[in-house]
């Protein structure tokens, strides 16, 4: 389908993968560490992972929270989530008890999943007071070894032989993120498939995405920016790269090993990067786009972008929990463009400027 034939792609996460484990099943989906999950084997596994969802009674309109990094567990979790017309619940790893509660308890929130412990901090251990405290929550599950009475373990909910399940539609709610907080409580955002996979697809195309891409995410997928490029990479069957946490020299090698061509992140990401003694441009030399958002691209960090890394476009890109993708520079943007504006609106979507009486504005104006 052409963009022109629909504002929609009328598509879903579940449809979208299985068509890619069908076109493509030995093609790469996920990257990390030296391993490789294919487009077959991230089907096949959300597929049994929505089996034991399904089996724990998770189903159309339930919510499902997680507090994950980016790790394949996120990835396998989102499409079993999706498979179960269930609403996926992503958490930023630094919430702690206060927001996690407001979290869980305004979600209704039917299931938590956790990870490892941080830096001596036990999400585990954070969970089960959760478990306590709040009756919506039937079930904690734990990623990765640490075990605790109360909590399920991750790989024990892959069952080989699936229910029968209903297809989403691309109507359905499928993604529940939460604002940031900076300045009230956690507000939360309810997104369907068409919202949010057509999004991404008019972003996708703007990067010029194809298979051969593989797109490297420095931001957390608990955030918009960096989930909404996730589903790009769906959409067009690239792989993703993945990026634990952000430390420059982190990102040197994970970036290089994974051979990432679309980098996704913020100016403070790309600040750290030019200041780091390890940089070499040459280990870069498969990147082809790195995209920026979450704060103002001073001109200057634009500029020594370009210079150290001339193979590389830099994107300026807005958007906002609530829309994903607003508006954004795009490749064949001139210096002076990418420099000094926050580009044009994502595919045929119209920006406006209102005063508060609700007018629009002229060119300049400032307004809301």
């Amino acid at each position: 389908m052409s963009q022109k034939e629909s504002y929609w792609l009328n598509k879903t996460l579940p449809q979208l993968l299985r068509e890619n484990a069908e076109k493509a099943a030995d093609g790469p989906a996920v990257m990390w560490d030296g391993q490789v999950m294919n487009w077959g084997q991230l089907n096949l596994l959300s597929d049994q992972l929505a089996a034991g969802l399904a089996k724990l009674g998770i189903s159309r309109g339930d919510v499902v929270s997680c507090q994950l990094g980016n790790v394949h567990e996120f990835l396998i979790l989102h499409h079993a989530v999706a498979k179960c017309r269930a609403i996926f619940n992503p958490i930023h790893l630094p919430y702690r008890s206060s927001e996690l509660e407001h979290i869980l308890d305004f979600s209704e929130s039917s299931m938590l999943v956790v990870g490892p412990s941080i830096k001596e901090f036990s999400y585990m251990e954070l969970g089960l007071q959760m478990k306590q405290r709040l009756e919506c929550l039937q079930h904690l599950v734990s990623v990765g070894e640490e075990t605790a009475v109360g909590a399920i373990p991750f790989e024990s909910l892959k069952l080989e032989s699936a229910p029968s399940l209903s297809e989403p539609d691309p109507e359905d709610p499928f993604l529940m993120l939460f604002t940031s907080g900076t300045t009230a409580s956690p507000k939360a955002t309810v997104h369907t498939h068409n919202m949010r996979l057509t999004n991404s697809w008019f972003c996708g195309a703007d990067f010029a995405l194809r298979e051969a891409d593989h797109m490297l995410c420095c931001s957390a997928f608990s955030h918009m920016w960096a989930i909404l490029n996730y589903y790009s990479s769906v959409i067009y069957g690239c792989p993703q790269v993945l990026l634990q946490r952000y430390r420059p020299e982190e990102f040197l090698t994970t970036a290089a090993e994974g051979e990432a061509t679309v980098v996704i992140g913020a100016p403070v990401h790309a600040i750290d990067l030019l200041a780091s003694p390890q940089l070499s441009p040459s280990s870069l030399s498969n990147m082809r786009l790195f995209a920026l958002s979450g704060t103002v691209c001073p001109p200057q960090l634009m500029r020594q972008l370009t210079d150290t890394l001339p193979h590389c476009k830099p994107m300026v890109f807005w958007g906002m929990t609530e829309t994903g993708g607003g508006f954004y520079t795009r490749l064949e943007d001139p210096p002076e463009i990418v420099e000094n504006t926050a580009g044009r609106a994502s595919g045929p979507c119209v920006i406006r400027v209102l005063d508060e009486e609700g007018r629009q504005l002229a060119p300049g104006e400032e307004g809301e």
